[in-house]
């Protein structure tokens, strides 16, 4: 029996026991006994009410999002024209977070006042640290670049994201972890004879690399960021222009909306693409590409103000001082027809 059949059959029986008790007992105390139970009977209807209507909305909800998804699919029997136009894109996004080492080391060099040579020199030779041991090589993040792969289903909102380095599936596309395995702040406070040379260095506090940041972790609530991309927009766009320029082909952006063209500037990030032939070319005044035409004119690149170069590209590159984001988007859409035959 439900909990609301029960409350009903209580109050039934209070209402009755107030009826004999007005009748035959005491008709004052009867009455109260009845108030009571009225009380109770609105109190409970009102619950219910708010219970039904809540249900109702949360139905209402679950029907526009299937509705949502089986409207361009083809999979209602009142699918229109302006639902089957509809896009809702999916795409698949090979993306690599790459470090740029070189610049990271002076940077951790010059806190010592060293040159990046002297300062590896160092640090592999100092034998507390062990940074020489095969495990501490491959633990650290020295010298390695990160892949992932993303894929967004722009018909339920789902996304599932791989990472190559941590062979797995992630909730986000981030790495953190030492530069070098040994340098962390427990390890120089306990093994190194020299306790402040590295504990207060940016070298003993994990990197942590997504592709909007890098930075090192100071600690829970502070961080020394070294770079930044405007990883959202950058995405957003590429798929806007994927979902306009014909599917799982990528071409090279000859000049980006205003807004985001300023955020490439203020983060002084250099747009850089990779051909079908893996030549890499930054993209400037002085790239010698044709304009394509035909995109350019359309009404969706002015809509964005955006325009495009004929280039093909295997993959778009955005590169700061201290890492670059290697980004290639595979677009396509869902099947325009019912998956399950009846």
């Amino acid at each position: 029996m439900s909990n609301r059949k029960k409350a009903l059959i209580w109050l039934v029986v209070i209402w009755g026991i107030g009826l004999l008790v007005k009748a035959f007992l005491s008709p004052k105390i009867g009455t109260w006994i009845l108030y009571l139970a009225g009380l109770f009977l609105v109190a409970w209807f009102i619950e219910e009410v708010i219970k039904t209507l809540e249900i109702d909305k949360m139905c209402k909800s679950i029907d526009r999002r299937f509705r949502r998804i089986e409207h361009p699919l083809g999979l209602l029997d009142d699918t229109n024209e302006e639902d089957m136009t509809s896009k809702p894109i999916s795409c698949r996004i090979e993306l690599v977070l790459m470090p740029q080492w070189e610049e990271i080391l002076k940077k951790l060099a010059d806190q010592n006042k060293q040159k990046p040579k002297e300062f590896i020199d160092e640090i592999f030779k100092d034998e507390k640290l062990n940074l020489n041991d095969e495990y501490e090589k491959n633990a650290g993040l020295f010298n390695k670049w990160f892949r992932f792969f993303i894929f967004q289903d722009g018909v339920s909102g789902m996304q599932q994201i791989w990472s190559d380095y941590h062979k797995t599936f992630l909730d986000e596309i981030k790495v953190e972890g030492q530069v070098f395995a040994g340098l962390d702040i427990l390890s120089v406070l306990s093994k190194h004879s020299d306790k402040s040379k590295y504990s207060d260095k940016l070298v003993s506090k994990p990197l942590a690399l997504t592709p909007s940041s890098a930075y090192f972790e100071i600690s829970e609530f502070k961080s020394h960021v070294l770079s930044s991309i405007p990883y959202r927009d950058i995405i957003r766009l590429l798929r806007y222009i994927g979902k306009n320029t014909g599917l799982g082909t990528q071409y090279a952006i000859k000049r980006f909306p205003d807004e985001l063209k300023k955020e490439l500037e203020k983060y002084k990030i250099v747009y850089k693409i990779e051909t079908p032939s893996l030549d890499e070319h930054v993209i400037d005044e002085n790239f010698n590409g044709s304009v394509s035409e035909y995109n350019n004119k359309s009404k969706w690149a002015k809509d964005k103000d955006v325009e495009l170069y004929d280039q093909q590209v295997e993959s778009h590159i955005f590169a700061t001082q201290y890492y670059s984001l290697s980004i290639s988007l595979e677009t396509f859409e869902p099947p325009r027809q019912p998956v399950f035959q009846a």
